[in-house]
């Protein structure tokens, strides 16, 4: 018996750990952002196309959710197995302990995870960019920065947040202006839920702050182009380092770029205009660059150098006149063969929409853009743009609000940075502004997250996403009536429950005033029980009632052995009542509980509650065979 409760306990664990961890794997197979696009924009256009690559996304999720729900069950199956057994081998009441038991309790452990990871982890941060890294490449100064108000221009003292979960947990928000931040992000936007919140959070006048790094935000920027009508900027982000070798940190390499030169009339500079006074200028970390759709077009169209307002954006802040490149090698040397940028799904997409093209005019116009992008001339890095109800800033580099250089005195990112804020809210009173920080898509670099602040959000992030979607959430009422109806009473079955409780009540009395009937005199066997009672050892006074039962069933069975089986075979023949699946089971307990007793292969009865259930259950046996306990 010790033997099948330590199965019982092993399966149950396996079961509990093996579920877990699949569902976390399910969560953590979500396809993640800023990896190489392949495909041409007249195949990102096709609304088929899009649909295909989100289902194909998410099939490691489904992959996962039908091993963890497959294997749940195998591992419950076997710990069922077991349980009873397990259950019997115990002192005092049986619990039940059902399918719906182990789900209620997976769910549970589920809820409870946010609050126990960080026994484990300590809450610690170290994504790049997170505005809760407080080493150098988090972003915890500039936090830290826009929540006060004693800054040099005396303007910040926002109220700053941080989301973990679902982009949804803005809207509860009525009160304040909201300004949503993108540092780095390097995990997809959902299609079908993130990006459609994106238009309808700039239609509606919100503004968004987008930083790149390396390219992590082109699919995100491309499917907001396309699917509010190119109502926002169509820009990319290229690979590579942007190198300035005429402007960058004292003693670093040209990828540590220094910006110089800003537009002097735009606010984020112009108030007041100390961004390059002192010879300071704004730092940048391994950037990218801007490149303007917009102007890409016309360049393929003929153009020369451009400003980028055919992309509707205006150029804020750009790299040196002759000597900034991008350097797709590393090699910091600009090699017109290897640094440039390829074009060549952009001028398919103008091929197929504007007239026929042979190769050699479209190989003619892919190295002309390509000379124009990325030739060494000036780099957009910073770029603004006013929407019809909203504002958009666009940074090539996430790294220039880093703690290190937000804190370094020789640039002006911090005070930058305000400008920025204060433009994107419009020069309103910070206390009415509500600064919004994506956490929730920056993930670990290198590995999957595990940390209580990613889980937390994962889990929250799915509640908030359901229980907003205009599909799901009119779905939740009823789940919610069906699960409680399971554990609280139902109004019209109340009535009935109470009367069958009733009556089982009254069943047992009568079968409790029986027995003090039969033992209200001092019999030997009245006499015995009272003795074993006080030894607290009820094993004898059970086989002396069960054989009792057995000589009965000797008598019918004749030369047949008393087994299990030949017994409930015997009483479903002989019974004139139908024996139910139930029943089958409640019978097969009993006499394997009589038998390990028997046997002395079951622990003793110590209790006398204990007894009297078995006493009860021996009653109800006896019926089955028309046969007198006592």
């Amino acid at each position: 018996m010790a033997g099948t409760a330590r199965s019982s306990f092993v399966w149950g664990m396996i079961f509990l750990t093996a579920t877990l961890i699949f569902v976390i794997l399910a969560f953590l197979a979500l396809p993640t952002g800023g990896e190489e696009e392949t495909c041409s924009i007249s195949e990102m256009l096709s609304p088929l196309s899009m649909i295909l690559d989100m289902v194909l996304g998410y099939i490691p999720t489904i992959a996962y959710a039908i091993l963890a729900i497959g294997f749940g069950l195998f591992c419950f199956k076997k710990m069922k197995k077991f349980y009873s057994l397990w259950q019997a081998s115990k002192p005092g009441p049986r619990f039940h302990f059902g399918l719906k038991q182990a789900i209620f309790l997976l769910i549970f452990i589920l809820a409870f995870m946010p609050f126990i990871l960080p026994l484990i982890d300590h809450g610690q941060n170290t994504k790049d960019h997170s505005i809760y890294n407080p080493y150098w490449n988090g972003c915890s100064n500039l936090r830290e920065m826009l929540n006060t108000s004693s800054s040099t221009t005396g303007r910040v003292g926002y109220n700053v947040q941080g989301i973990e979960s679902s982009l949804s947990a803005t809207m509860r928000n009525n009160d304040t202006y909201k300004i949503i931040v993108l540092l780095g992000p390097n995990r997809l936007y959902n299609l079908a839920t993130d990006i459609p919140f994106f238009i309808d959070f700039l239609r509606t006048g919100g503004s968004l702050f987008i930083c790149d790094d390396k390219g992590t935000t082109n699919d995100f920027i491309m499917d907001l182009a396309i699917l509010s009508g190119l109502q926002t900027p169509f820009v990319e982000f290229p690979k590579g380092d942007l190198a300035d070798n005429a402007s960058y940190i004292p003693g670093e390499n040209p990828h540590f770029p220094v910006i110089k030169s800003f537009e002097a009339t735009h606010a984020t500079t112009n108030t007041p205009w100390d961004i390059i006074g002192e010879n300071k200028g704004v730092a940048l970390n391994h950037a990218s660059a801007i490149l303007p759709f917009g102007a890409i077009l016309g360049a393929l169209m003929g153009g020369g150098e451009f400003s980028g307002e055919e992309s509707g954006i205006n150029v804020v802040g750009k790299t040196s006149s002759d000597y900034s490149y991008m350097d797709m090698n590393d090699d910091f040397y600009y090699d017109p063969n290897v640094d440039k940028w390829d074009p060549s799904f952009l001028v398919d997409f103008l091929a197929s929409m504007v007239c026929v093209l042979t190769d050699e005019q479209k190989q003619e116009l892919i190295d002309y853009a390509s000379a124009v992008m990325l030739g060494n001339l000036p780099k957009t890095v910073f770029a603004a743009s006013d929407l019809p109800q909203g504002r958009l800033f666009l940074s090539s580099d996430a790294s220039f609000l880093n703690n290190q250089l937000l804190e370094d005195s020789r640039f002006s990112n911090a005070h930058f940075a305000e400008n920025i804020f204060n433009w994107l809210s419009y020069g309103n009173s910070p206390n009415n502004i509500t600064i919004y920080f994506d956490e929730y898509h920056i993930k670990q670099e290198g590995f999957e997250e595990f940390s209580s602040a990613y889980i937390y959000g994962v889990f929250i992030g799915y509640v908030n996403w359901m229980s907003s979607s205009a599909i799901l959430a009119w779905l939740y009422p009823f789940i919610a009536i069906s699960t409680l109806s399971r554990w609280l009473p139902k109004d019209p079955e109340k009535a009935l429950k109470k009367k069958e409780k009733k009556a089982a009540k009254k069943e047992k009395g009568e079968d409790a005033t029986k027995f003090r009937i039969k033992f209200g005199s001092e019999t030997a066997f009245v006499k015995k029980i009272k003795s074993l009672r006080e030894k607290s050892d009820f094993n004898e006074p059970v086989l002396m009632l069960y054989r009792r039962i057995l000589r009965r069933l000797n008598r019918l069975l004749g030369d047949k052995e008393p087994t299990t089986d030949n017994i409930i075979s015997l009483i479903r023949s002989a019974s004139k009542k139908e024996i139910t699946a139930k029943d089958d089971v409640r019978l097969r307990e009993f006499f394997d509980t009589m038998n390990e007793l028997k046997a002395k292969t079951r622990r003793k009865i110590y209790s006398e509650e204990e007894f009297k259930d078995i006493f009860f259950e021996m009653t109800w046996v006896a019926d089955w065979l028309n046969l007198n306990v006592i």
